[in-house]
């Protein structure tokens, strides 16, 4: 099983889309993991709207933390980031600088 925990602003596009977004992180890690990711899970932790800052102005970068399997090859983890920051742009319309993703083994 896959875990993410997205961390995004309030009123931001992503904010509106939660449910959609996790339907496709989670059809991203069934493509990339297997079955075992079928009930992959999203927590949302939402930041009140200026109470997060980047430059001086308030922010719209949202951060994805990832758990992915322990024996993940690098190509394999490259490849679902790289994914998921394609899907994420192109469905909230951010810009590529204001996504974070992370991916922690399974057990750290």
């Amino acid at each position: 099983m896959s875990k993410f925990i997205a961390t995004i602003q309030q009123g931001h596009n992503a904010d509106d889309l939660r449910e959609h977004l996790a339907k496709g992180l989670q059809n991203i890690a069934i493509e990339s993991f297997g079955k075992e990711a079928a009930n992959s899970e999203v927590k949302w932790k939402v930041i009140p709207k200026s109470f997060a800052w980047t430059a001086g102005k308030p922010s719209r970068t949202s951060a994805l933390i990832c758990v992915v399997p322990e024996d993940l090859e690098f190509e394999t983890r490259a490849k679902f980031m790289a994914q998921i920051n394609d899907y994420w742009v192109g469905q909230t319309g951010a810009n590529p600088n204001e996504l974070l993703i992370f991916t922690l083994n399974n057990g750290y």
